[in-house]
């Protein structure tokens, strides 16, 4: 949006300051489900972190308030075009590049490939570098340090040695937050939504260098990151305080009481299945934008002759 010139570099920062947050994918199924063993708590960090992340968002409202300058053309386009004018501006392209199908949906899928890769390569960077820090004695050594001064309020040299691992990736350290010996449930969720919420810096790493081709500041994204992480963190423990002796003994989507084992080639059929649907569902909306623009094209070149 902000390469297009859709957005400000305001709103561009206030947008990126919330709205990169783990998905239901990695908070149900990778944190609730492997590493609680609880598929029941998903969907309460799920909620937890859409409610950070909203307030989040309500706090960056203020964001550049006073240095913000209205945009007119924007403001011209938004009125005059209409939203369907300029989701079909988005989705055909524009005109003179006359870009065939098959060009742009290649390029999609390049585009996809290379992100992968990057972002694949920033994990396993980051999962190295934690691991030498951890058999080389330096994040034991930094939280010994550091309990020193946090025992009075309880916190145990396992539980900052855990936080110190998500402050370098998630993954690494909401996994041993899970598996901490010395920590209560409500405890092991309040600060597995911190380190959620952070995300680590493997992943602002990854936004950094996508971001690194417009004039967007990282700053404003990672002062977001610590207020979610901070928020999701409150909100969490005192929903566990107020809910009082939470038993969660009920799955969140589905009954957990029988596994069934499902062959992978049934899961390779249900797979391209929905992909034959979607693949469907995008060429009918690419039919229907095509034949639109063709009839205002028409259209225009009637009134033309007729003018």
């Amino acid at each position: 949006l902000r390469e297009k010139g859709q957005v400000s570099k305001i709103e561009g920062e206030r947008l990126l300051s919330f709205t990169n947050n783990s998905g239901p994918l990695f908070i149900v199924g990778a944190v609730a489900t492997g590493m609680f063993k609880m598929p029941s708590i998903g969907l309460f960090l799920l909620v937890s972190h859409i409610l950070a992340g909203l307030t989040v968002g309500i706090i960056f409202r203020f964001y550049g308030s006073k240095s913000i300058k209205s945009n007119k053309n924007m403001k011209n386009n938004s009125t005059n075009n209409g939203y369907w004018q300029r989701f079909k501006k988005e989705a055909f392209g524009n005109d003179k590049k006359n870009n065939s199908f098959g060009e742009l949906f290649g390029e999609a899928i390049r585009n996809s490939v290379l992100l992968m890769l990057s972002i694949g390569g920033f994990i396993i960077f980051f999962s190295v570098v934690i691991n030498l820090l951890i058999d080389t004695g330096f994040i034991n050594y930094i939280s010994t340090v550091i309990s020193y001064v946090f025992s009075p309020i309880g916190l145990t040299k396992e539980t900052i040695n855990s936080l110190l691992c998500g402050f370098f990736e998630i993954t690494t350290g909401t996994n041993m937050i899970s598996k901490a010996t010395d920590l209560s449930l409500i405890s092991k969720l309040s600060f597995a939504s911190l380190v959620i919420g952070w995300a680590g810096l493997s992943v602002h790493s990854q936004v950094s260098s996508i971001i690194s081709k417009s004039d967007l500041s990282i700053k404003p994204y990672l002062i977001g990151k610590c207020l979610h992480g901070i928020i999701a963190c409150i909100y969490s423990f005192t929903a566990l305080k107020l809910l009082g002796n939470l038993t969660f003994d009920l799955s969140v989507f589905a009954n957990t009481g029988e596994i069934k084992i499902v062959k992978w080639y049934n899961s390779l059929i249900y797979s391209c299945k929905n992909l034959a649907f979607i693949i469907l569902l995008f060429l009918l909306i690419y039919i229907l934008i095509y034949f639109s623009n063709k009839l205002s094209r028409n259209k225009a070149s009637y009134n033309n002759k007729t003018l």
